[in-house]
């Protein structure tokens, strides 16, 4: 299920799938464990990877700047890492306590 969000002004659905969390993996050069955190490489790498199937051939360079314009507009990095945490949890990345 997809993850709707306005960041720098923009309407954007994010949404991961297996593949997209692969190349995001590849690119990171190993798993993305420690993603979770305020390093801006991670956060938007992150980004980019819940973006890639619903933006097609959105790039880094735009996520960044995406990412820049959230944060000039009061929004915070923590913000985005929530709302990729819920996007990995509606694709069934995460199990569910209970």
């Amino acid at each position: 299920m997809d993850v709707q969000m306005e960041i720098g002004g923009r309407a954007l659905v994010m949404r991961y799938t297996v593949n997209s969390m692969c190349v995001v993996e590849e690119i990171a050069g190993g798993s993305l464990s420690e993603a979770f955190n305020s390093d801006f490489t991670a956060v938007r790498l992150l980004l980019w990877g819940a973006l890639i199937d619903r933006q097609q051939g959105i790039t880094l360079r735009e996520v960044g700047e995406l990412l820049d314009a959230h944060l000039r507009g009061g929004g915070t990095l923590g913000e985005i890492i929530d709302a990729c945490a819920e996007a990995m949890r509606r694709a069934g990345f995460f199990k569910e306590d209970g």
